[in-house]
């Protein structure tokens, strides 16, 4: 059973198939395309989407582009989608008093996704648009007519130096307790979701998105810019090395987590819900050392902390640089936070990822050794790095 936290009983939480208008943040984000895709299949409702862009036109081309680079359907967009120019960052979200006060009265749900993930960023820096932005988006749910609120948040929220004491994703703990995070990122996500919680506890209907980490969709190999799976395969790459060491990847295609999240926001009964859209298996990385089927990739197995100083002989690429942070000594992670997250317990009662998906009609593809060789493939198509010259040992 997903997780359930503290919540005033709600009896008109309205579902995406009943609703008749919905504000969309994050559209042109790489889920966010995904979300828009699968929505305009489940519902009739008028889609509201804001975008920081000079006007409607920039706005909805900048959508339509996003969602053509993804090659998912574009011909309705134009005839559903309604573009909002605003900023989540912004005092009412951007918007002119008089569209603000007209959609308060009109919008049915919100789907709440725009954040900006950068892995090397201070709180601080994050903080207006993750967390400022999700209190903007709070404000306009309890503005004029009640609305639903379907935030997307993050498995990395439980990504504190608490992980190995309270494990993985375990909802059996408070979030509160996994509160000391080294990440930026994730602390902007942990307070943005303490915040939602905060309201729906306090009568704001609301359901709890947690993907982990986002993969292209089934069968295609892609990864997003910035995604720590992409960028740790871009370093061993890039080094053509692996470090010797057992993680577990916790990714899933971007098709399966907009698929659970319209799923849910389409039922009943999930007021005060949190679901874990995870995946996790246990993988060792001394395997990537043999399942390159590229003639040209060839991978050394060396002791992590042989990778880490090949890595610093190395010219600093973005993978390199974030590897190193996660291999630098912290407070608490004398050895780095590689191998203190190596050191997490996952119980799988707390993944979700099926109970959100039941009754759609799809199941998370497993993860499998060809599954990683598609992502390395997907990777490898980049000349700069097939063309890289193989450092000495």
């Amino acid at each position: 059973m997903n997780q359930q936290f503290p919540a005033l009983e709600i009896t008109n939480y309205t579902t995406l198939p009943e609703a008749e208008a919905v504000l969309v943040t994050g559209s042109t984000g790489f889920l966010g395309a995904y979300l828009l895709r699968e929505m305009m299949d489940v519902t009739r409702a008028d889609i509201y989407c804001l975008v920081r862009a000079m006007n409607q036109a920039d706005g909805l081309a900048r959508i339509i582009d996003n969602m053509e680079s993804y090659s998912l359907e574009t011909r309705d967009v134009a005839d559903r989608i309604h573009v909002v120019c605003g900023d989540v960052a912004l005092p009412h979200l951007g918007m002119s008093d008089e569209v603000w006060d007209s959609l308060c009265g009109e919008v049915d749900i919100v789907f709440h996704g725009a954040a900006r993930m950068n892995w090397i960023e201070s709180f601080k820096n994050l903080e207006p648009i993750n967390v400022g932005g999700t209190t903007n988006a709070i404000e306009f749910v309890n503005t004029g007519k009640q609305k639903t609120l379907q935030f997307v948040s993050t498995t990395g929220v439980y990504m504190s130096m608490d992980v190995p004491e309270l494990g993985y994703l375990n909802k059996n703990q408070p979030l509160e307790k996994y509160g000391r995070h080294v990440i930026g990122y994730l602390k902007s996500k942990w307070v943005a979701e303490r915040t939602v919680r905060a309201a729906i506890a306090g009568g704001v209907p609301g359901t709890i998105h947690r993907p982990s980490f986002i993969l292209g969709d089934v069968g295609s190999g892609f990864i997003p810019e910035g995604d720590l799976t992409k960028l740790f395969l871009k370093a061993c790459l890039e080094a053509r090395a692996v470090p010797d060491l057992k993680l577990f990847i916790d990714a899933v295609p971007v098709d399966v987590v907009a698929r659970a999240i319209v799923n849910v926001a389409s039922r009943r009964g999930q007021n005060g819900r949190a679901y874990n859209l995870s995946q996790p298996a246990e993988f060792n990385v001394s395997e990537l050392s043999n399942i390159s089927r590229d003639p040209l990739v060839r991978f050394e197995l060396l002791p992590l902390d042989v990778w880490l100083d090949r890595l610093r002989d190395l010219p600093v690429s973005e993978a390199i640089r974030i590897m190193l942070l996660f291999g630098w000594p912290v407070p608490g992670a004398p050895e780095g936070l590689i191998t203190y997250f190596s050191e997490v317990d996952l119980d799988p009662a707390n993944v979700d990822i099926d109970e959100a998906l039941e009754g759609s009609g799809m199941l998370p593809p497993s993860h499998s050794p060809e599954t990683l060789d598609l992502y390395l493939a997907s990777i490898l198509s980049k000349p700069a790095i097939l063309n890289a010259e193989s450092p000495s040992p």
